[in-house]
């Protein structure tokens, strides 16, 4: 179940080729006089994090899934009831929390329908606004953009604000966490697991290119590289006559077309 929010807030975003349109409902009849819609998009983490984003103005993503939706608002004078189109593009879809029925909203893989509950009403601070806010996922980091305002059940004399267009670049950040060894206190003579978690956006990913260097005094260590999703090891084998000496090192590999490297300093009992 996704969340609506109603009065004067917009928490909400999308990444895509976004297609966002307010329509006239087919329940309810045209109204006389006019009235100043304004449509808004924000991008954000959560609904507490949500800010909007200006129009032309562009927005980073650190994370393959995100919070998205939209929000409208009347200015007056007139009431207006509006319908919300949100359309996904290829590459975009929804994640857990997803537009359903309990917030007046219909969808599919790739459109959600939402009705205002309510006739927006300019004079009435509870009711000047609606918005909505659900999980987005993105298959890949890319850039993605565009909403627009069609049209409503109350004529618009200024149309300049029925529309925004925003860049939303999901761009997932790379985490790599300090060496972690294995036994924490490695003994002489025996085998050593240095491990480096690693994910982007959140998400475990797997390192490409691992290396791994080594040495206890001046003596080289060969070690032992593997990686798989969300970690990357090296495993040494220390010679018995390591003991009270240091194991120094480096656990190498590539994330997202970066080359990182996590050190290793370790006493040997």
């Amino acid at each position: 179940m996704g969340s609506r929010i109603g009065s004067r807030s917009i928490a909400l975003a999308v990444a895509g080729t976004l297609g966002l349109v307010l329509l006239a409902p087919s329940a309810t009849a045209a109204r006389t006089g006019t009235t100043n819609l304004s449509l808004n998009i924000a991008v954000g983490t959560s609904v507490r994090n949500a800010p909007v984003v200006a129009r032309g103005a562009t927005a980073t993503v650190e994370s393959l899934s995100f919070k998205a939706g939209v929000s409208a608002e009347t200015l007056g004078p007139d009431l207006a009831t509006v319908r919300v189109r949100l359309e996904l593009p290829a590459g975009l879809r929804w994640g857990t929390d997803l537009p359903d029925a309990s917030e007046n909203c219909t969808s599919t893989a790739g459109i959600a329908e939402c009705l205002s509950p309510y006739a927006l009403d300019w004079e009435n601070t509870q009711r000047s606004g609606i918005g909505w806010l659900w999980d987005i996922v993105a298959d890949t980091p890319g850039t993605y953009l565009r909403a627009e305002i069609i049209e409503a059940s109350t004529s618009d004399p200024d149309s300049s604000n029925n529309s925004s267009s925003v860049t939303v670049v999901v761009k997932p950040s790379v985490s790599a966490s300090a060496v972690k060894l294995s036994p924490s206190k490695p003994k002489a003579g025996s085998a050593i697991s240095a491990q480096v978690r690693v994910t982007r956006g959140g998400t475990a990913v797997t390192p490409t290119a691992p290396t791994c260097t080594g040495t206890i005094g001046r003596t080289k260590l060969a070690g032992r590289a593997r990686a798989v999703p969300g970690l990357v090891s090296c495993v040494y084998k220390t010679p018995r006559s390591a003991r009270g000496k240091t194991l120094k090192g480096t656990v190498t590999f590539d994330v997202s077309k970066r080359r990182i490297t996590r050190r290793i300093s370790a006493a040997v009992r």
